[in-house]
């Protein structure tokens, strides 16, 4: 959902070990929040692939002391951060803040604060307190539990990868890029270069550069799509028919978005599509960053209320 934005922060506590593995509890609606504490107040934050823990301002500026803009910060102008879109919004801080997720620790000396309550409240239901970066638990192999509402974290030590397909990662900072076929109406494929995007709903979304080098849009229908994202409203030309496949693992035929974006997070990054849950969900998934892996199996293909969709 958000593009990577560096931070600078020191984090300490959770290392991973050879045991049975940690469960952390988890709401999974389509969007996967992750339950934990912020210096002892409750948090639902959104489990997306950026740098450490980023918060809404809202939530931050409602708990005296915590607050900090670009001046109180030290730091010696405003800094700005976008998403798929143009839009860029003004990051302010907090300082020394503690994230416990279940049996894990881990402090911050500062976290960058951002209106996303506000901002994502049209494509998010529910409070939205901040993002849980996926390189908060880069010591662990992570699997996701989307019918059972928790993730498994594991030591990448030892981890059993008997019976998973198993896919290479290139990592860019927070981001995991992995191939990815597409197949459109049992016709024609493509191989893309997809970012695993654990903060998107649908299931994969071309950027503007790969859908125009493609030619995409001629097998593409008339409908439009218009969302909204933290860098402003997404547009988007449906693309439906489309069976995504990561390694032998495939899904259903879905429907996917072509990006039309002409400048933003969505026109021309370093890959060639997002990855989103409304692929992954479908399958048996360990995210893996320590090996550089992504681990994969055909499994039970459920919505998001867990409702069986076949194998």
């Amino acid at each position: 959902m958000l593009r990577r934005l560096a931070l600078a922060v020191l984090a300490v506590g959770g290392t991973a070990a050879a045991q049975a593995p940690l469960a952390i509890p988890v709401t999974y609606d389509g969007h996967l929040f992750v339950h934990a504490t912020i210096n002892g107040a409750p948090a639902r934050l959104l489990y997306d692939p950026v740098d450490g823990v980023m918060l809404d301002r809202h939530y931050v500026q409602a708990r005296p002391g915590w607050h900090r803009d670009w001046r109180a910060a030290g730091r010696r102008g405003p800094t700005m951060v976008g998403g798929a879109g143009p839009a860029q919004v003004e990051v302010t801080f907090a300082d020394s803040v503690t994230l416990v997720l279940g049996a894990i620790t881990r402090h911050y000396t500062q976290v960058h604060v951002i209106p996303l309550d506000s901002m994502l409240q049209e494509a998010i239901p529910g409070p939205l307190h901040g993002l849980l970066g996926t390189t908060v638990l880069h010591d662990y192999a992570v699997q996701f539990d989307f019918a059972g509402q928790r993730l498994l974290l594991h030591d990448p030590a030892t981890l059993d990868t008997t019976g998973w397909q198993v896919m290479p990662l290139t990592m860019l900072g927070a981001r995991a890029i992995t191939p990815v076929t597409i197949t459109i109406a049992d016709t024609l494929s493509y191989t893309l270069r997809a970012a695993v995007d654990w903060g998107m709903v649908g299931p994969l979304r071309v950027t503007t550069a790969a859908t125009n080098r493609l030619r995409l849009l001629r097998h593409a229908g008339r409908t439009r799509s218009i969302g909204a994202g933290l860098g402003g409203m997404l547009h988007s030309v449906l693309l439906d028919n489309v069976v995504v496949q990561l390694g032998a693992a495939e899904t259903a035929p879905l429907e996917v978005e072509l990006a039309r974006e002409p400048s933003g997070g969505d026109a021309n990054p370093p890959y060639d599509a997002l990855l989103g849950l409304g692929a992954l969900s479908r399958f048996d998934v360990i995210y893996d960053p320590t090996n550089a892996r992504l681990l994969v199996r055909n499994g039970e293909q459920r919505t998001a209320n867990g409702e069986q969709r076949g194998t």
